[in-house]
C-alpha cells in the first residue's frame, strides 16, 4: 500500500446513527448543510474510519454482529474521492454473515444528501400547509373527503326592530275610511279614491294603523259601530312599520286615528349577527368555517329557507335589507348583503328570501244594523223620489198657468196683473228645478249606499294566515330564525386531523410551501419542476417523492406528532 492509497483509505469516514425518524414521507427540514450535518452529529452510534471507497446502492460489510446493529436505523458516508460530502441512506436491512460479521444494505437518501443542491421551480401544487393565519374564506376549494352529515348547532330568533314601533297593520277596504261614518239612520259611505303603491295602482283604498295612531283592537270596537264600512274591507294583516309607504294620520269621521298609505315602501337595512364566527365551535383548521362542513340557514317566517355558505361572506357580520310592498299581496324580500358580491340594489331576486303569508284577520259586522241602515237608505230613497213626484206634478200645473196666462195676454186683458204672475211663475219655476237637482243628488247617494251595503252583509275580510303568523306571535315582531349547522363531534375531529396533517387541497402553480408552519408542512404535487446539478437518478427521487406527498418536520424532536402548527 503506498502512501496516496493509505490517506484515502483513512479519510473515508462511515457512520452508523440511530434514532433517525426518517422515511420516504417523512423528511426532516433543514435551511443549511451546516444545520443538517449538526443534527446528524447527534445521532452517531458507530463510527469506521478504515473503509475502503463506498459505492452507492451496495452493501457495506461492518465487523459488527447482527444483534448489535439492531439500533441502527440509518447511515452517512463520505468518501474523499467523492467530492468529501456527506451521503445519507436509509438502512434498508441487515445481513449475518458470522457472530462478528454483517453486511448492511443501504440505498441513498437523495433529498438529505442533495436538497441544498436543486432548484423547485413553478409545480402544480395538489395539497399544501397554507399560511399560519390565513383566513377562512382564503381556502375554498372543494375537498374530496368524507364528513358525514351536517347537525344543528344551534338555532335563535332575530326580530327586526325600528324605531317606535315594529308592527302595523295595513287596512285594504274599497271604502273610504276616513271620510265615510255617519249614523244608523243616516249612514254615509264614500267609495275608495283608490290608490299608488310601489308603482300599482289600486283601485282600493290602503290604509295604515300603527301603535303611534290607533291601536289596532280600538278601531275594531269602533268599526263594530259601523258595519255598513267595515263590510267593505277586504282585508287586514300585519307589516314591519320599518317598510311601510309614507302616509299621513288624520282623524276619521268614525273617531280613530288612521293613516293612508300612497307611495313606494321604504327600505331597511339591519346587521342582525355580529362575529358569526363565534357562533360555531373554536374550529383549529379555519377551513372548517367553510361549506360544506359548516353552513348558516336563513328560515324565513313562512317557512322558506335561504343557505349561507360563510365563505361567501364579505367580513364577520350578516347584514340584510328589507324591502317589500304591501299590495296586491303582503312580501317582504329579504336581501343578504355583503354576500357573493350581489349587493345591486336593482337585483331584488339574488341573495334574497321571501317572507309572505300574513294572517289576515276579519271583521265580524252586525248583520241586523247593517240590514238596518240599508232600510233607512231605502226610506230615504223612496222619500225623495217621492218628494221628486210631487215636485214634478206641481211644476207642470205650473206651467200650464203660465201658459194660459200667455195666451189672454195675446187679447190685451189684465196685463199688470198678469205680468206679476207670470214673473212669480217663472220663479217658482226655478226653484223647483234647483230642488229637484238638490233631490237627485240625495237619490243617487242613497242608491251607491244601498249597492255599496247589498250583498256584503256578514264577516269582512278573511280569517288566515301562515307560518308567518307564529314569527309574529314573539312580541309583535318579524322574526327570522337562524340556524347553524356544523359536522357531528366525530367527524369534527377527524376533518381537522386530516387538514392538520395534510393542509388544504390547492390546485395552484408555484413554488411549494415548505417552510410557512412552525412544526411541519405538507405538500403533494400533481407535477414538478425540479432541476440540480445531481445525478439523475436522484433528481427522479426527489421529484417523485413531491408527487407521492411528503411531510417536512421544522421540529425534529416530534416527528409524527401532530398538531399544534400554528
Amino acid at each position: 500500500m503506498n502512501n496516496v492509497e493509505a490517506r484515502a483509505l483513512q479519510s473515508n469516514i462511515f457512520q452508523l446513527l440511530a434514532g433517525v425518524p426518517i422515511t420516504a414521507s417523512q423528511q426532516l427540514y433543514f435551511d443549511t448543510t451546516a444545520e443538517r450535518d449538526a443534527y446528524f452529529d447527534g445521532k452517531v452510534i458507530y463510527t469506521f474510519t478504515d473503509m475502503k471507497f463506498i459505492r452507492e446502492h451496495r452493501a457495506v460489510r461492518v465487523a459488527l454482529n447482527v444483534e448489535t446493529l439492531e439500533a441502527a436505523n440509518y447511515m452517512r458516508f463520505k468518501n474523499a474521492e467523492y467530492n468529501g460530502i456527506w451521503m445519507y441512506c436509509f438502512i434498508d436491512r441487515v445481513e449475518y454473515i458470522n457472530p462478528n460479521t454483517s453486511y448492511i444494505y443501504f440505498s441513498l437518501d437523495a433529498w438529505q444528501t442533495y436538497f441544498s443542491n436543486v432548484e423547485i421551480r413553478d409545480c402544480d401544487i395538489a395539497r399544501e400547509h397554507v399560511a399560519a393565519g390565513a383566513d377562512y374564506n382564503e381556502n375554498i376549494i372543494p375537498e374530496s373527503i368524507d364528513y358525514g352529515e351536517l347537525r344543528m348547532q344551534r338555532a335563535f330568533p332575530i326580530s327586526f326592530e325600528s324605531p317606535g314601533t315594529s308592527i302595523s297593520y295595513v287596512i285594504i277596504s274599497t271604502v273610504d275610511l276616513i271620510n265615510s261614518g255617519g249614523t244608523v239612520d243616516n249612514p254615509v259611505i264614500y267609495g275608495a279614491v283608490g290608490s299608488n303603491v310601489q308603482g300599482l295602482p289600486s283601485a282600493a283604498g290602503v290604509f295604515c294603523v300603527t301603535d303611534g295612531t290607533s291601536d289596532i283592537y280600538s278601531i275594531f270596537d269602533a268599526l263594530s259601530d259601523y258595519p255598513w264600512v267595515s263590510q267593505s274591507i277586504t282585508a287586514i294583516y300585519p307589516y314591519p312599520s320599518v317598510l311601510l309607504p309614507d302616509f299621513s294620520i288624520v282623524e276619521s269621521a268614525m273617531g280613530f286615528r288612521i293613516g293612508r298609505i300612497n307611495g313606494n315602501s321604504a327600505k331597511y337595512s339591519q346587521t342582525i349577527l355580529s362575529n358569526w364566527k363565534s357562533l360555531f365551535p373554536n374550529y383549529p383548521q379555519g377551513k372548517m368555517y367553510c361549506y360544506p362542513y359548516s353552513m348558516i340557514e336563513m328560515v324565513m317566517p313562512n317557512g322558506a329557507t335561504f343557505e349561507i355558505r360563510p365563505e361567501l361572506l364579505s367580513n364577520n357580520n350578516i347584514t340584510v335589507r328589507l324591502q317589500g310592498s304591501v299590495i296586491p299581496d303582503a312580501v317582504v324580500l329579504c336581501k343578504l348583503l355583503d354576500y357573493n358580491g350581489g349587493d345591486d340594489y336593482r337585483d331584488v331576486s339574488y341573495n334574497t328570501g321571501v317572507i309572505d303569508g300574513f294572517p289576515s284577520f276579519p271583521v265580524q259586522n252586525d248583520q241586523f244594523t247593517v240590514a238596518k241602515s240599508q232600510a233607512s237608505a231605502i226610506n230615504d230613497l223612496v222619500r225623495v223620489q217621492a218628494e221628486q213626484n210631487i215636485r214634478l206634478q206641481s211644476g207642470l200645473s205650473l206651467v200650464g198657468l203660465i201658459g194660459g196666462i200667455a195666451s189672454g195676454a195675446s187679447s190685451g186683458g189684465l196685463m199688470g196683473a198678469v205680468a206679476g204672475g207670470l214673473s212669480s211663475g217663472v220663479s217658482a219655476v226655478e226653484g223647483i228645478v234647483s230642488a229637484d237637482i238638490h233631490e237627485q243628488q240625495n237619490a243617487e247617494m242613497a242608491r251607491t249606499r244601498i249597492g255599496m251595503m247589498q250583498g256584503r252583509v256578514g264577516t269582512a275580510g278573511a280569517s288566515s294566515g301562515g307560518i308567518a303568523s307564529v314569527s309574529l306571535s314573539y312580541n309583535s315582531n318579524l322574526y327570522i330564525i337562524f340556524r347553524f349547522w356544523t359536522l357531528q363531534p366525530e367527524y369534527r375531529e377527524k376533518v381537522a386531523q386530516y387538514f392538520d396533517a395534510f393542509g388544504y387541497k390547492s390546485n395552484r402553480i408555484g413554488v411549494p410551501n415548505m417552510n410557512n408552519r412552525p412544526r411541519y408542512n405538507y405538500v403533494r404535487c400533481n407535477s414538478v419542476n425540479i432541476y440540480g446539478n445531481i445525478p439523475n437518478e436522484h433528481l427522479n427521487t426527489i421529484r417523485s417523492m413531491f408527487i407521492n406527498g411528503v411531510t417536512f418536520w421544522h421540529d425534529h424532536n416530534n416527528v409524527g406528532t401532530y398538531g399544534n402548527n400554528g
